[in-house]
């Protein structure tokens, strides 16, 4: 296998923004070491070719988004979004899907690198937490999108998750039921914990029952299956996603509960599936395709200027439909 940016950087002891700057020729990198860098570029054999050649062009108007499932609807969306953004500005996408895979995620940070697009959108909780200190000092900006970091300088843009969290818990309770359960994310997404916190001042204490799951429909079924062996009927039950209320309601029919008038279940996300579910499914709805714009945006800004600290929060609304309204099933 041929030597990457990142086996360069362990031989020499820096990061690979340093072996990408070293290689650049940038007046950010000490002489001493970047004639080590070059050493063991030579050493190893590495060729930065795709380096070389956007050297020679000043720019690649490309780029680099990084997404954990792009199966999972939301993405989709969200890569679209960008895309056409990038598009309108004469600039195109370079899509890698993380799939949740460390040893892909970690590729995937060497091809752009070694490519040298202008910009990376990181939209995985799992990458942008595995690799908060590498995506800090990327050698070109990083914007994260739908998560975020309170102990590392980089710029994202997210939704008013908080507010999503209060939505939803307080449309449940309006609806009469006597408690709480949620379903959350990994414990790795950054967003979870701002939709607790607006679940929580809704549900104050413990009222509120919570399981947490991978993400995903499949884990959205087996967090319900759980969770119905710690409370019952009648309750309310917010969901960290789409996906995981569409696995959750799965639970439930076998269960021979009634969704809503034993358990009113709310997603978030309002993929397109969403309404076309038996019953249609209410859910806290993110402009995701505003997102992924909004994610070229920040990078345009933060290359055109000397802004770095960028914070964009994007309004989330609650979408009303038949999952969580009691009366309305059948």
């Amino acid at each position: 296998m041929s030597p990457t940016i990142s086996d360069v950087a362990a031989a020499a002891g820096v990061s690979t923004a340093t072996v990408s700057r070293a290689l650049s020729g940038s007046t950010r990198v000490a002489p001493a070491t970047r004639q080590k860098v070059l050493a063991i570029v030579a050493e190893l054999g590495y060729q930065p070719s795709a380096i070389a050649r956007s050297l020679r062009q000043q720019t690649t108007t490309v780029f680099g988004v990084i997404v954990t499932d792009i199966t999972n609807p939301f993405y989709a969306e969200l890569v679209l979004g960008a895309e056409e953004a990038a598009l309108d500005l004469g600039r195109s996408v370079l899509l890698c899907n993380a799939a949740g895979d460390p040893e892909r995620e970690g590729l995937y940070l060497d091809v752009l690198t070694e490519h040298r697009v202008d910009g990376l959108i990181v939209a995985s909780e799992a990458l942008s937490n595995r690799y908060r200190e590498r995506l800090a000092d990327f050698p070109v900006p990083v914007v994260l999108v739908n998560t975020k970091h309170e102990d590392a300088p980089i710029p994202s843009v997210t939704s008013d998750n908080r507010r999503g969290g209060r939505l939803a818990a307080q449309h449940l309770v309006d609806q009469g039921y006597p408690a709480m359960a949620a379903i959350l994310g990994p414990t790795y997404a950054n967003g979870r914990p701002l939709r607790v916190v607006g679940i929580r001042d809704v549900v104050s204490g413990d009222r509120l029952i919570t399981e947490a799951c991978a993400g995903d429909m499949e884990g959205g079924k087996k967090a319900m299956e759980r969770l119905s062996r710690r409370i019952s009927p009648p309750f309310g039950l917010v969901c960290h996603n789409d996906l995981t209320a569409i696995g959750a309601m799965a639970a439930l029919r076998e269960i021979g509960w009634s969704v809503p008038d034993d358990v009113g279940v709310v997603g978030f996300d309002d993929i397109p599936i969403s309404e076309y579910l038996d019953p249609p499914l209410t859910t806290v709805a993110q402009d995701m395709y505003a997102l992924g714009a909004g994610a070229v945006d920040a990078l345009i800004r933060m290359s055109s200027s000397e802004v770095t600290e960028i914070e964009d929060i994007h309004e989330v609304r609650l979408v009303v439909r038949a999952s969580s309204v009691r009366g309305e099933s059948g």
